[in-house]
């Protein structure tokens, strides 16, 4: 029962808390429908480089962890796309396909969840590392 109750308050104070200003955001949506093309624009042209810069350098990482976490992140990915794309060409799939496949595997939006997540469950270092 204690696990549970442990649960409860991860999910209290750190998911929660996230998912209600999606919430808000979808709720201001469907009552003035904004301009989501705009918007997305805007984020992934603006925002989102801006705050990860931001992030990145005011992290308290040292570049040895920094050079870690990517070289952890590549390894992940290379592990993901290899059998993808070794199955992709025993298969005669075509090679756009086996782009798509392969990015599609390999690429995770980690941004708009992950970072927030990241943050409220291990603190500042827990985002910067999410950041990267």
């Amino acid at each position: 029962m204690h696990a549970l109750a442990n649960l409860a308050g991860i999910f209290y104070q750190v998911v929660l808390p996230i998912l209600l200003l999606a919430a808000a955001g979808y709720g201001l949506h469907r009552s003035s429908r904004l301009d989501l093309a705009s918007l997305a624009r805007l984020q992934l042209g603006l925002f989102v480089p801006a705050f990860l810069f931001v992030r990145i350098a005011q992290s308290d990482l040292s570049w040895a962890d920094m050079g870690l976490i990517v070289a952890a992140m590549l390894l992940a990915e290379g592990i993901l796309a290899l059998p993808i794309w070794l199955t992709a060409r025993a298969r005669r799939i075509p090679h756009e396909t086996t782009a798509i496949l392969v990015l599609s595997s390999i690429v995770f939006n980690a941004g708009n969840f992950g970072i927030p997540l990241a943050e409220r469950a291990y603190g500042r270092q827990g985002g910067e590392v999410q950041s990267l």
